[in-house]
């Protein structure tokens, strides 16, 4: 029997567990504090943080203790929890689909400023009381005792509103600011520092356009879903399947509205952060109290957005997917916009998709989810043909604009023609001319960074690869080598050497650089348009987000003629002047060894063709492509979504890949390709490869090595798990858990619904 009065709870605690533990909770804890809170228990022989989910029974704990004596909780950190219910619903949902520990999941679902208690760098503001004549006057009286008082109260009479250290010219503010207190002329708080220049959000203005019949249309089918989720009838998802510059944001504006003014609160999910500044500002003018949470946040700006969406304060999250855990007390509404994207995974355990962590997140809290896409994935169209997602379609650009026409140019032919590899086809270039001349603007697309995509030897053909993963390296021309011709940088461990001045294999002297990244396309704009004012967007031009501001915000302002990036301008942005689109190679997408590069490739010529055309200017797209016949680029040219997706999705039915299956990918990764090929081999085992039976409803391809055999110096084997449905995937997988655990140096990563086969 425990003591008089000891209490029991299970918790999670944080790593890589795949189970709960019980503790005991002794009295002098005095009350169970609410699930969701962090404790500290003794783990081994340490004390590590865990969360409480829930009370239980003696019995129940003693049970699942197997005899062991329970340990009793050291402390709570806290007695209110920093996740809703909801959320902890949610978190249990992921562990169990995802395969995850529950104190993986947990700490997934705070962001780490929160864990670590952090707290955004603060300053005081003074805020003026009195009129503006009362200060003045009270500055002329000033002026001979202390002209120091004298220069605050003029600038706070003309400011208003002022940083306290601004206030008293960079000299000790504390006297000044208490003189001014004690007088009634001003009041003083600490905000954080990155508040201060934030001007006070003006109330929500009305609307002043009429919405399309197609976008009212949209509207009352959201409403008639949210009706239904309040109610607890599926589905809870639709699908706002609309073209580029469809109305798609308004009709997310104008339901989050009517959730606002009901009392109840939304998140706005976009995939990339170049995306967050133009999406703050539409939601900003709409609604008075918004929250951001990105990756480009410190630690400590995540923290006090956190506590402010905890405390109610907020009625709107903006961000990217791990916002899906924003703790919103009264959850409404969850828009993921572009929901096709492959940046709604998270590449590390737990291995969630933010569309489907949202749709579980409104049926959890009986709210409604909105996907919206021009290019919808192929699972949310079937599931929306189907009747698992409800479905709005906006056909039409507003105001009745065309699409811009897309011009395929086929580069073998090109090739042919000029006797040569030209980056910009003769088409572009003179496009790109005509466009410049007439003061408008042009993206370029590439999705390949650096400036030669690898460096080969031409007489024995080898390339020059990473010493520590299985890929050709990168020029890039400003290396951190320092190197007069550039320098070699692997872009998956982030080696960087200097240009090699031989080969490798052979020792032969003449490097021959190939293949286009986004710094070469550069240079060719500025020797096709000279005097072109040329910017670029990539990762490894994007280091923080003040350079995607600065980027963007120059480019908008007309202080960039054309800009030149990756997937990052591929998708949402919307830039008036721009009139010409130009894919500089298609054909990287549609090379992937993916069974959904087809679909890639596709989303992305569709997507960026779509940021032309965009105002009364018109607009056109040029696609460079040495594949011209393929399906992608046959039915992006043509913005036709329906005939890509009929003839892609009879290609998955008969290949069994999904929508028609569910996937799990499980990957082994170690120093000694020995131990790797032995673990692979007990997984596979476990799952009943080779000789899974017939009618077990699902199969295992491989073990094999993986497309990318070796990574950061380790060596990697996966196997694919196809099952006919997620209950038979998840059931299967819990039961082959014990043989799906990392050991020792050989790591294993289970991915649940994987987006990349690499």
């Amino acid at each position: 029997m425990g003591k008089h009065g000891a209490r029991f709870v299970e918790v999670a605690v944080e790593g890589p567990l795949r189970t709960t533990f019980n503790y005991e909770w002794g009295t002098p804890l005095g009350d169970v504090p609410e699930p969701g809170v962090r404790l500290a228990v003794p783990f081994g022989g340490a004390t590590k943080t865990a969360y409480l989910l829930r009370e239980v029974g003696e019995d129940e704990a003693r049970a699942a203790a197997g005899g062991r004596e329970l340990r009793e909780v050291a402390y709570a950190r806290e007695r209110v929890s920093l996740v809703t219910p909801g959320v902890l619903e949610l978190a249990r949902w992921m562990w169990r689909h995802y395969l995850a520990g529950p104190g993986e999941v947990m700490p997934a679902a705070l962001p780490g400023g929160v864990r670590k208690d952090r707290r955004a760098a603060r300053v005081k503001v003074v805020t003026a009381l009195a009129a503006r004549g009362a200060l003045v006057a009270e500055a002329d009286r000033a002026e001979t005792r202390s002209p120091r008082r004298a220069r605050a109260l003029r600038i706070l009479a003309e400011r208003r509103e002022i940083p306290a250290p601004e206030l008293a010219g960079g000299k000790s503010d504390a006297a000044l600011v208490r003189w001014l207190v004690a007088r009634g002329l001003a009041e003083v708080k600490e905000v954080p520092r990155e508040e201060v220049a934030r001007a006070p959000a003006p109330p929500p203005p009305a609307p002043g356009f009429e919405l399309t019949p197609a976008q009212r249309l949209a509207l009352e089918k959201v409403r008639e879903l949210v009706g239904n989720a309040r109610a607890g009838r599926p589905p809870f998802g639709l699908l706002l399947e609309g073209v580029t510059g469809s109305g798609k944001t308004e009709v997310y504006l104008r339901a989050i509205g009517e959730e606002v003014a009901s009392g109840r609160q939304a998140i706005v999910l976009v995939p990339e952060i170049a995306l967050t500044p133009q999406t703050i500002a539409r939601f900003g003018e709409r609604f008075g109290r918004i929250a951001v949470l990105h990756s480009h946040l410190t630690d400590g700006q995540r923290a006090d957005e956190w506590r402010r969406i905890r405390a109610g304060e907020v009625d709107v999250v903006i961000g990217a997917r791990s916002a899906v855990f924003a703790p919103l007390p009264c959850l409404g509404l969850v828009v993921v916009d572009e929901e096709h994207e492959p940046s709604y995974k998270q590449p590390s355990s737990p291995r969630y998709h933010a569309r489907d962590a949202a749709l579980a997140r409104a049926r959890i809290e009986r709210a409604a989810a909105i996907l919206g896409s021009a290019t919808p994935s192929l699972e949310s169209y079937l599931a929306a043909r189907t009747g698992a997602l409800a479905h709005a379609v906006l056909p039409e650009r507003i105001g009745g604009r065309p699409l811009p026409p897309v011009e395929v140019v086929d580069m073998q032919a090109e090739r042919r023609e000029v006797k040569g590899f030209p980056i910009l086809s003769r088409r572009l270039a003179r496009a790109l001319v005509e466009c410049l001349s007439r003061g408008e603007q042009a993206l370029l697309f590439i999705n390949r960074r650096g400036y030669f995509t690898f460096v080969r030897c031409p007489r024995c053909g080898a390339d020059v690869r990473c010493a520590k993963c299985d890929v050709p390296m990168t020029v890039h021309r400003a290396g951190r080598s320092q190197s007069a011709a550039g320098a070699l940088r692997c872009h998956y461990c982030g080696e960087e050497v200097p240009y090699p001045v031989a080969c490798r294999a052979c020792g032969f002297g003449k490097l021959l650089p190939l293949g286009t990244g986004t710094e070469k396309v550069v240079d060719e704009v500025v020797r096709a348009a000279p005097g072109a004012r040329v910017g670029r967007m990539d990762t490894d031009a994007m280091l923080g987000r003040e350079d995607y501001e600065r980027v963007l915000g120059g480019f908008r302002d007309g202080q960039l003629d054309v800009l030149v990036g990756t997937q990052m301008i591929a998708k949402g942005l919307d830039l008036p002047r721009v009139t010409l689109v130009g894919v500089v190679n298609a054909d990287v997408a549609l090379n992937l060894p993916d069974f959904r590069a087809s679909e890639r490739a596709f989303q992305l010529i569709a997507q960026v063709a779509g940021r032309a055309g965009r105002s009364d200017l018109g607009g056109s797209v040029v696609v460079q492509t040495s594949l011209p016949e393929s399906l992608a680029v046959r039915a992006g040219a043509k913005h036709d979504i329906a005939a890509f997706a009929e003839e892609e999705l009879e290609h998955r039915r008969l290949f069994w890949y999904p929508p028609f299956a569910y996937l799990a990918r499980i990957v082994v990764e170690g120093p000694r390709e020995e131990a790797v090929e032995k673990r692979i081999g007990v997984a596979a085992s476990a799952l009943g490869a080779p000789d899974v039976p017939e009618g077990a409803g699902y199969t295992v391809l491989g073990p094999s090595e993986a497309p990318l055999g070796r990574l950061r110096g380790r060596r990697r084997q996966h196997l694919i798990v196809k099952a006919a449905d997620p209950e038979t995937l998840e059931e299967l997988l819990w039961k082959a858990e014990p043989s799906l655990r990392t050991s020792g140096a050989t790591r294993l990563a289970v991915d649940v619904d994987p987006v990349n086969m690499r």
